[in-house]
């Protein structure tokens, strides 16, 4: 994702574990880009997003939507662009 330069990373975080259904274990940042391929006024940030439940095994199923929702999440409420 591309986010403004003045998001900070807590921000994301608190999205993430909103809409993480239960199922979110952890939210990890990775790295990030400013450079000549994302638009003026953002960073590319790179983050890993930990999946687990303790009544079962994960279908990818739920994980996906769980995924897409925080994604989407983070485009309304962030103006997030995804890459």
């Amino acid at each position: 994702l591309a986010v403004k330069l003045e998001t900070v990373f807590d921000q994301i975080k608190d999205i993430c574990f909103t809409n993480g259904g239960g199922i979110l274990k952890s939210v990890r940042f990775v790295e990030q880009y400013v450079g000549e391929k994302i638009q003026t006024g953002y960073r590319g940030i790179v983050f890993s997003l930990t999946y687990q439940s303790l009544q079962g095994t994960l279908k990818e199923e739920s994980v996906n939507s769980v995924h897409e929702k925080i994604c989407n999440s983070l485009i309304t409420q962030l103006g997030a662009i995804k890459r």
